[in-house]
């Protein structure tokens, strides 16, 4: 994967009937056959997220956190960018917004 980034090819990752996002981050950052071609996290989070839009035909609604945009946000319950990438299946959504509406909370 890691090459058709560094051939400028638009990489996502869709999270389409997946259960845990995570798990599909797990495989593009460490699983790959030839270890090389192993996502960074960043990488895998672009791919995740402001690709997908791109993919989408999202980009110019649905990509970053400025006004007037239907960005997604989650808040999540651990830092994916500095736990091991065993733990990263673990991580939960606090907080779920989709076009600025709150669809998913915690309850505490």
């Amino acid at each position: 994967m890691r090459s058709l980034y560094k051939n400028g090819v638009t990489v996502d990752i869709s999270p389409n009937g997946t259960t845990n996002p995570f798990l599909d981050i797990v495989m593009r950052t460490s699983m790959q056959r030839d270890p090389s071609e192993n996502l960074t996290m960043e990488q895998a989070v672009i791919a995740y997220a402001k690709n997908n839009a791109y993919s989408a035909f999202k980009e110019k609604e649905n990509v970053t956190l400025m006004p007037g945009m239907l960005t997604n946000l989650a808040v999540l319950s651990l830092d994916i960018f500095t736990i091991p990438t065993q733990q990263l299946p673990a991580t939960k959504s606090i907080l779920t917004m989709i076009d600025k509406k709150i669809v998913y909370e915690q309850v505490h």
